[in-house]
């Protein structure tokens, strides 16, 4: 890729939304499953004058999520489960040919790894047409594998904290017409997870009667 201008960035937001109790029925130790949904965009920047585009990123949520999770009033400690719900992507800032057509794939890996060969595929995007899809949220294809290893990844940081809530990406694709005069587009990919948590009845009717003195 001798001669590529290759810009890439990634932007980490989280937004964490209290979903509320959702399933109130008690467990059978007297504790009632709170779930909260967290969010997670990142961006990157794709902009190089030949047909095909490599990009690597680390990402790390774990301070990002256990904040939130503490302005909530979340308490780690109580996690039972982490559950990716959906992984979406939408294409923005498109300044590529009109009617440019990109393929892509996605891999994912443990924090730290630098060969994509030892990353897992996650999610691909095939034949899709910049201009027709722009500003749109998109469902692209999902693998199995990738998502279990991530899965597998925010299971070990927030239930059993023994590890962070990060992990290694790696875009690669390709463009057509090739070569294009340019292509130019950021691409938003949002996973959004949901965490259960048991919280105590007891100490739910404890702060409720604090709250009416």
């Amino acid at each position: 890729m001798k001669g590529t201008t290759m810009k890439t960035t990634a932007r980490l937001f989280l937004l964490l939304a209290l979903a509320g109790f959702m399933a109130m029925e008690p467990t059978c130790d007297g504790s009632v499953d709170l779930t909260v949904t967290v969010e997670s965009p990142m961006d990157f920047y794709i902009n190089t004058s030949t047909s095909s585009y490599d990009i690597a990123a680390q990402a790390d949520l774990t301070d990002d999520i256990r904040q939130a999770m503490e302005d909530a009033n979340f308490d780690p400690q109580d996690i039972k489960r982490v559950v990716i719900e959906r992984i979406t992507y939408i294409v923005k800032d498109n300044k590529s040919q009109e009617n440019t057509v990109i393929n892509l794939e996605t891999k994912v890996a443990r924090y730290g790894t630098t060969d994509p060969a030892a990353a897992t595929p996650l999610l691909s995007v095939s034949d899709v047409n910049l201009t027709e899809v722009e500003g749109t949220s998109q469902n692209p294809t999902l693998h199995q594998g990738g998502i279990e290893l991530i899965r597998d990844i925010l299971n070990e940081s927030l239930v059993e904290g023994t590890g962070r809530a990060a992990f290694s990406g790696f875009l690669s694709g390709s463009a057509t017409p090739a070569p294009p005069p340019n292509i130019d587009f950021a691409l938003e990919v949002s996973m959004t997870i949901t965490l259960v948590a048991k919280v105590s009845i007891d100490e739910n009717d404890t702060s409720a009667k604090g709250d009416q003195k």
